[in-house]
């Protein structure tokens, strides 16, 4: 990422709405283990609370728990008697979540799964109002599939990571197999006419899309 791009990252980052002290605590928490370029971060953060707050979902999955910051973000919008439903299968890191879960007041209404995404998802069967893929980039297009239809009409799937930290320009010749996976589930969701997809170049990248 080059330095002017950080910068008006850094600089954007100063105005988000205020993090919450125990976001704050998760992600110090956070920043010491591996992998901790893997939370979503402040000004990610925000946004997946924004948009929660705006879609303002009954039902919230979200595949790929980490340490539980994201899924603290996005039930700053779940609506009362809501369920969140978030999918890790690193017990080290989930047990983080946990503590934090606990912690956060809202824990009768969060049902973690340590476990494949995959078979859980076959397990899911409540309409989806907000859907958040963070995993594993080889199997992203099979969680599109597999929840699409449990999506609400003016539902919303979210999708990280779709820039890969600008790998996604190279031709598909010259990629690893996690980059071409990006390229073509990309090119799958713009061909898709039951949406409406935008990226938004915010850290790795970030794909909204509408369901029409």
């Amino acid at each position: 990422m080059n330095q002017p791009y950080t910068l008006i990252q850094d600089y954007i980052t100063q105005f988000v709405a205020r993090e919450p002290d125990l976001l704050q605590a998760l992600r110090k928490e956070t920043d010491v283990l591996p992998g901790s370029h893997m939370i979503a971060g402040v000004l990610q953060g925000r946004l997946l609370s924004i948009i929660a707050q705006m879609v303002k979902p009954q039902n919230i999955l979200e595949i790929g728990t980490y340490t539980g910051y994201s899924a603290l973000c996005l039930l700053e919008g779940l609506q009362p008697k809501g369920n969140l439903y978030t999918i890790d299968k690193d017990p080290k890191s989930t047990h983080i979540a946990k503590q934090y879960f606990q912690k956060s007041g809202m824990q009768e209404h969060i049902h973690l799964y340590i476990d494949d995404a995959i078979s859980v998802l076959q397990k899911i069967k409540n309409p989806l109002d907000l859907v958040f893929i963070d995993a594993d980039k080889k199997n992203i297009a099979i969680y599109y599939d597999l929840v699409f239809d449990q999506v609400t009409q003016g539902g919303v799937i979210l999708v990280d990571n779709v820039l890969w930290k600008g790998q996604v320009l190279a031709k598909q010749k010259d990629v690893d197999i996690y980059t071409k996976c990006i390229q073509q589930f990309t090119k799958k969701v713009h061909a898709d006419i039951r949406v409406s997809p935008l990226i938004l170049p915010i850290r790795d990248g970030l794909m909204i899309i509408l369901k029409k």
